[in-house]
């Protein structure tokens, strides 16, 4: 027996098809912000803020979540900058968690620029992956960011 040829069985013969190729593409992009990630760990200085997020996860790994006065004029450990980075932090570790969230952003940016653009999104999605995992400095942020919006366009 010899399926109709019909425009709706050609298009659900192809799904598997295209989803084979948007799974490849989220694979690729992990990969590449989970490699590039690993090796700025390795290589590259630490950033400025980074005493201020060890200590934190520190003291949320000894419970002190409320007010803490050994830094500066005295702070909040878990309200100063996120009420999940830390707890998350404190369990898996910074380095962890950091390049996990970007392996974690790659995937997204990946998901979503494929489903709304096909494959024209590919080469925007691989840009992301590597732009993304390196150190914010405002013109070179801003100029990544540009990169990778002007590859969508």
């Amino acid at each position: 027996m010899r399926w109709p040829d019909t425009y709706a069985w050609r298009v659900s013969r192809s799904i598997p098809a295209a989803s084979q190729a948007n799974g490849r593409e989220l694979l690729l992009a992990a990969s590449l912000a989970g490699l590039v990630s690993l090796l700025l760990v390795a290589v590259v200085p630490q950033g400025g803020d980074l005493a201020a997020h060890l200590y934190r996860t520190l003291l949320v790994r000894h419970a002190v979540l409320v007010w803490d006065n050994l830094w500066f004029a005295g702070q909040y450990p878990l309200f100063s900058y996120s009420l999940l980075y830390y707890l998350a932090a404190s369990v898996v570790g910074n380095a962890v968690l950091g390049v996990a969230s970007l392996v974690l952003a790659a995937v997204l940016f990946a998901s979503v620029t494929m489903r709304e653009w096909g494959s024209a999104a590919r080469w925007p999605a691989r840009s992301f992956a590597v732009l993304a995992t390196g150190q914010s400095r405002s013109r070179l942020a801003s100029a990544r960011s540009r990169s990778s919006s002007s590859c969508l366009l």
